[in-house]
C-alpha cells in the first residue's frame, strides 16, 4: 500500500453570505477544492474555513466579523473571501488574525489559499487586478442538483453614493458569451433545471457587439428543458435593452421576472444617491414590460432613511410603490458603508428611519398579497427547486418565478408539476397537484 493511501485529505468548509454572485463564487471555490483532492466537511470537522463575505449591509458585516472572531477563538484556520476583503480591508487587518485573504477577483486561487492556510501561514493576501477571464469556464457544481449559477459579468458602471460594492467588484467586466453558453450547457447536461444569470448589473453586459439579449437568444436555443432566471439590472441599463429583453422573456426557457432596483421615489434623493435616473424611468419601464405580458413579476429594492430624506421625499416613495405595485420589494434601512460618499452625510434620527421602514414594509406586504391573490384558481406548471420548511412540503417556481408551495410525500425535487393555485400569502402561493 502506497504512502498516499494513509494520508487523510485536508477538510474544508465554505460559508457564504450575500447575493447570488457570492453564492456562485462559493460553489465554484468548493468545486475547485474538491477537484484538487480536498474533502468537504461540516464546520465541526473542517481544518480550513472559507468565509465568503458580503459588504452590502452594516448588519451583515458585523455578523460576519463576530463569526470570524468566534472561528478564530476556536483555533480554526480561516480564509476570508468575498467583498469585505476590499470594502473593509483595514478592519479585517486590525480585528481578525486570518490565514489568507482572497479578494473577489481571485476565487480561482482558492486552492492556493487553502494550502497556505494549512501550512499555518497568517495574514497572507491573494489579490488580483481583474476577474479571471475564464471564470464561467471553470468547473463548478449546482446548488442542489437542480439550480445552477453562472456569472455573466462583474461590477457596475455606476458609483452610487451609498454602495460599497463598486470598491469590491469594480467597473463592469463582461465574460465571453461562448463560455457563458457553454457553462449553462454543461449544467443542463448535468441535470440542472434552473440557471441563474448573475452579476452586479447584468443589463450592462457587453462583450464586443454582444449584449445580454443576444446571450439569452443563444441560451434559449440550447436543447433540454430548463429555465433561466435573470439577475439584477439597473433601470438605466435595463432601459437600453428593453426591446431585446421583451423578445427574451417570450421564450418559455426564461422566467418572466425582472429585478430592477429603484431605491427611492424621490428624484431629489435619487440625485443624492447618484443613481443616474429619475423615478419616472422606473415607472415607465414597469409599464413597458407589463404592456407586453399579462403575467410578469417585478422585483425592486427601496432604501428608506437616506440622509436628507424629508417626509415629502418619503411620501414620494410611497406614492410610487402604490402606483407601480411591484410584486416583490426588498426594503433596507439606510446604513453608512465605509468609503462611500453617503457615509459622510448626516444621518436621520433612528426612530424616524424605523418608522418609515415599518410603513414601507406594511405597504409592500399588502401589495404583494394582493398581486399573489390574483393567481387564485389559476393552473400553472411549476419546477420544484427546493424542499419546504415543513416536512412533506416542496417549493417550486412557476413561469413568472412566483414561489409555489405544494405537499407531497414523494421526493419531487427537480420535477415539473402541474398545479392549481388554492392559496396565497404576501410571500408565496399554495398549489395543489392537478
Amino acid at each position: 500500500m502506497g504512502l498516499s493511501s494513509w494520508v487523510t485529505p485536508l477538510k474544508f468548509h465554505v460559508e457564504t453570505y450575500g447575493c447570488s454572485a457570492n453564492r456562485a463564487d462559493g460553489e465554484l471555490m468548493a468545486s475547485l477544492l474538491l477537484r484538487a483532492g480536498f474533502e468537504e466537511a461540516d464546520e465541526a470537522d473542517a481544518d480550513v474555513f472559507i468565509v465568503n463575505t458580503c459588504g452590502v449591509k452594516a448588519t451583515t458585516e458585523n455578523r460576519i466579523f463576530n463569526r470570524l472572531k468566534a472561528l478564530r477563538s476556536s483555533g480554526k484556520k480561516i480564509v476570508v473571501a468575498g467583498c469585505l476583503t476590499r470594502t473593509s480591508y483595514g478592519r479585517l487587518r486590525r480585528d481578525i488574525e486570518y490565514s489568507v485573504a482572497l479578494d473577489p477577483y481571485s476565487v480561482d486561487r482558492v486552492v492556493e489559499a487553502v494550502r497556505l492556510a494549512s501550512r499555518g501561514e497568517t495574514m497572507e493576501e491573494l489579490f488580483s487586478e481583474k476577474p479571471p477571464p475564464n471564470l464561467p469556464s471553470l468547473p463548478t457544481r449546482t446548488l442542489n442538483g437542480v439550480v445552477g449559477i453562472v456569472m455573466v459579468e462583474e461590477g457596475c458602471d455606476f458609483r452610487c453614493s451609498f454602495c460599497a460594492t463598486k470598491a469590491a467588484r469594480g467597473y463592469t467586466y463582461s465574460f465571453d458569451p461562448s463560455s457563458i453558453v457553454a457553462s449553462v450547457c454543461r449544467m443542463v447536461s448535468a441535470g440542472a433545471k434552473e440557471v441563474w444569470l448573475t452579476g452586479q448589473d447584468i443589463a450592462g453586459y457587453s462583450y464586443g457587439s454582444v449584449d445580454l439579449p443576444k446571450v439569452l437568444k443563444g441560451l434559449t436555443e440550447l436543447e433540454g428543458e430548463f429555465r433561466v432566471r435573470l439577475g439584477m439590472m439597473t433601470p438605466v441599463k435595463a432601459h437600453g435593452i428593453r426591446e431585446g429583453l421583451v423578445k427574451a422573456l417570450r421564450s418559455e426557457k426564461v422566467y418572466r421576472m425582472l429585478h430592477i432596483p429603484v431605491q427611492s421615489g424621490s428624484d431629489l434623493i435619487l440625485k443624492r444617491m447618484r443613481r443616474g435616473h429619475k423615478a419616472m424611468l422606473f415607472s415607465e419601464l414597469v409599464d413597458f414590460f407589463r404592456g407586453h405580458f399579462s403575467h410578469l413579476t417585478i422585483a425592486t429594492d427601496v432604501i428608506v432613511g437616506f440622509p436628507g430624506e424629508t417626509e415629502e421625499d418619503f411620501n414620494s416613495t410611497l406614492d410610487m410603490l402604490k402606483a407601480v405595485k411591484p410584486d416583490v420589494v426588498n426594503v433596507s434601512k439606510f446604513a453608512p458603508r465605509p468609503g462611500t460618499v453617503a457615509a459622510a452625510l448626516k444621518p436621520l434620527p433612528t426612530e424616524v428611519v424605523a418608522r418609515r421602514s415599518r410603513t414601507v414594509v406594511e405597504l409592500c406586504r399588502s401589495i404583494s398579497r394582493s398581486r399573489n391573490e390574483g393567481w387564485l384558481g389559476k393552473d400553472c406548471r411549476v419546477l420544484i427547486t427546493e424542499k419546504g420548511k415543513r416536512e412533506g412540503t416542496w417549493v417550486g417556481r412557476n413561469d413568472v418565478y412566483k414561489p409555489v408551495v405544494i405537499s407531497s410525500t414523494r421526493n419531487i425535487l427537480g420535477d415539473w408539476v402541474d398545479v392549481r393555485i388554492v392559496g396565497a400569502s404576501d410571500v408565496y402561493l399554495i398549489g395543489e397537484c392537478v
